[in-house]
């Protein structure tokens, strides 16, 4: 389906939490060049399928960015956390 990179632990801190150590998992996406009416529903579903079943894992999405691609379209990176086991 796409890149997978590896997960890492990071720890963060804020003013409402103690010390968190997070772990990330950031993937990518290829979509299709042109979303036309047909294939975006598609798309969409194939990205919720993913969501949930990475939610159903603990994980929850922190970012969903797209990135040009050369010479035409883009591929949609995820960037999920999770506490750290």
């Amino acid at each position: 389906m796409g890149a997978e990179f590896p997960v890492v632990s990071v720890p963060t801190t804020s003013t409402m939490e103690a010390a968190v150590a997070w772990e990330y998992s950031i993937k990518q996406f290829a979509t299709t060049e042109r979303w036309t009416d047909e294939n975006r529903i598609a798309e969409i579903k194939r990205l919720e399928d993913y969501a949930n079943r990475m939610g159903g894992d603990g994980w929850e999405f922190v970012a969903l960015q797209p990135v040009p691609t050369h010479p035409v379209g883009h591929v949609l990176v995820s960037i999920l956390r999770r506490p750290a086991t």
